[in-house]
């Protein structure tokens, strides 16, 4: 399987989601997952933070396409928080499945310090860029 899923901080307030997904993977998911009316797989984007040493959901926002890009808008109450952006599946008879997951990101107290994360966030997205295999759901953010 190979493809990718990336988070991007282009402004203070805004997120950019961003993925790929190959044939094979997207056949699989297709094959697993409650689909639509017009037989897409039922997907989304959810957003969790840190509180205290729990994940908790934050917003969960209704997405479709193999191959797609979002833009999500970053509350004020999310500023300064680290969280965790996954794109999500229904599974037939078994629940949710995540189909790709960010690692933790902090993010900025601040409109002036997210030019200081941008470097970092790039540079994870070209070092992580590439799944393997199908069972590497935690991928660049």
């Amino acid at each position: 399987m190979s493809g990718y899923f990336t988070v991007h901080l282009p402004s203070f307030s805004l997120m950019h989601v961003h993925w790929a997904i190959d044939n094979e993977y997207w056949n699989s998911i297709v094959s697993h997952a409650v689909t639509d009316v017009y037989g897409d797989p039922v997907l989304y984007i959810r957003i969790i933070k840190l509180h205290g040493n729990q994940w908790i959901q934050d917003q969960q926002v209704d997405v479709f396409g193999r191959n797609n890009h979002w833009i999500v808008s970053i509350g004020d109450h999310l500023h300064g928080c680290v969280i965790k952006v996954m794109l999500m599946t229904a599974i037939e008879g078994k629940g949710e499945e995540i189909i790709f997951e960010s690692d933790a990101i902090t993010l900025p107290l601040l409109p002036e310090n997210l030019k200081e994360t941008i470097p970092v966030f790039t540079q994870e997205i070209h070092r992580l860029n590439t799944v393997v295999t199908a069972d590497e759901k935690r991928l660049s953010s």
